[in-house]
């Protein structure tokens, strides 16, 4: 009898058996792999094996191709209009050819943020019926005819088959590191640097060659030391060595000072018109003073919102970190002297969340920022309305507090993204749409609340 097995050079030590967590080529999706643009020369053909619809095993090309719009190269194939995307590459299914005894099978992988190819040798071997027997299979009774280890999706698989999926485990040599029998899913085990090496022998319409290199995030992943070898690219961040703390209090400090020269220049037009108009302005005291409280409030409200991020991406054990961005600086600086509210000088990163894999915990994120906002607005909003008439100041300055955070969450609920930056409410749409709209519905509710309270003869 034949079979086939996989010659993997740098493959060592035992393979566990595990039918989840594997990532399939031939089903075209692959997570945590590239993360850097690559060059046509450092890949002649990217591979992916896989069984088509008459058994037959396959091997499927890759071609690299470069994207000038967006500067990257992405792997493609001109015969599907599907794909999806591997890291920066485009990665489409391919035209198909036979795999052989002797192919090499190569296989895209991310190893410390380079894209590195895994070279993988396919062999078939022959198999007497006393080693068959070694391996607790049971064979058919056509002893001496030779079974084909591959079948189509209408056959079923033979028993002696269905009988292999209860062995546990898979022995390789350190040296050749060879898989000898395809019936199995195997994954390498934790200690090894590739995930997972095989393939799902009943299912015919997907690859059988899986790899997966996954590198667990460490805490300390935000050391630029570690960031480097770990191939994360935090080049948007302004000095990432810098404490935490100092990423908050410049962002605290920035913030502060656009929102209040917004409002002294809002404050000093409205007085130069009222001047002009009755010849009385507003006292100069009122213009510089008056809006520290706005300022104030809105900074904390800022903050708490991405600690809400923050928080909620350490409880789920993602390496969490409020970290200031280069260009929301030099935007925040901007708007600060000129005096117009349009900067955000950083936010809070959240390391490993994949959007697709990890959908519930990406939503929870998410909407976290814009539930702290939430509930901070309904409380100072409820304190505005028990304040007696006798306290205008303190009354107004809890009203406007809830105003800022019914703004704040509301805005960041925009189902939009802005300059390659995906707004809190394009997650949480995507995740649940009814809560979505609960939120957004609360929001509206509570800013028309603040309006009408702002009319009313003892704010005014």
């Amino acid at each position: 009898m034949k079979s086939a097995y996989l010659s993997i050079p740098e493959i060592k030590g035992k393979i566990l058996l595990s039918p989840v967590g594997i990532n399939h080529i031939g089903k075209r999706e692959i997570i945590n792999c590239a993360t850097v643009p690559i060059k046509p020369q450092e890949f002649s053909t990217l591979s992916s094996v896989r069984t088509d619809n008459q058994g037959e095993i396959i091997k499927e090309q890759f071609s690299i191709q470069y994207n000038s719009t967006k500067k990257q190269y992405y792997i493609e194939d001109r015969n599907s209009s599907n794909g999806t995307y591997l890291g920066n590459l485009n990665l489409k299914q391919t035209g198909i050819q036979l795999l052989n005894p002797g192919d090499k099978i190569i296989v895209p992988l991310e190893r410390k943020g380079k894209l590195v190819q895994l070279e993988i040798i396919f062999q078939k071997e022959e198999k007497t019926p006393q080693q068959i027997q070694d391996k607790n299979l049971t064979i058919s009774p056509e002893e001496g005819v030779e079974q084909p280890f591959l079948f189509d999706n209408k056959s079923e698989p033979p028993k002696h088959q269905k009988r292999a999926k209860a062995k546990q485990e898979v022995n390789i040599s350190p040296s050749g590191g060879e898989y000898f029998d395809p019936t199995f899913t195997p994954t390498v085990g934790p200690d090894s640097e590739i995930q997972s090496m095989g393939y799902d022998f009943t299912d015919t319409s997907t690859s059988f060659i899986v790899v997966q290199e996954k590198v667990p995030i460490p805490k300390n992943c935000f050391d630029p030391k570690v960031a480097q070898d770990l191939g994360l690219d935090f080049s948007i961040v302004y000095k990432l060595e810098m404490k935490e703390i100092w990423h908050i209090l410049i962002a605290f400090g920035l913030l502060f000072v656009m929102i209040y020269h917004t409002y002294v220049n809002f404050l000093g037009i409205f007085s130069l018109i009222t001047y002009f108009q009755y010849g009385v302005g507003l006292p100069w005291r009122d213009v510089l003073i008056t809006p520290l409280p706005t300022a104030l409030v809105f900074c904390i409200t800022f903050i708490c919102h991405e600690l809400g991020h923050l928080y909620t991406g350490k409880y789920f054990q993602y390496p969490s970190k409020f970290l200031l961005v280069k260009r929301g600086i030099k935007l925040t600086v901007l708007a600060a002297l000129i005096g117009i509210p349009i900067g955000l000088p950083g936010a809070a990163v959240s390391v490993g969340v994949d959007p697709q894999h990890d959908k519930d915990k990406m939503g929870a994120i998410k909407m976290a920022g814009p539930a702290v906002n939430l509930i901070i607005g309904l409380i100072t909003f409820i304190i505005a309305v028990v304040i007696p008439q006798t306290s205008p100041l303190l009354k107004t300055t809890f009203l406007q507090s809830a105003g800022i955070n019914f703004m704040l969450g509301g805005f960041n609920l925009i189902p939009k993204e802005f300059h390659g930056f995906a707004m809190d409410g394009k997650y949480i749409l995507g995740w649940r749409k009814k809560l979505y709209f609960t939120m957004l519905a609360a929001f509206l509710i509570g800013y028309a609340g603040v309006f009408v309270l702002t009319g009313s003869p003892e704010v005014s």
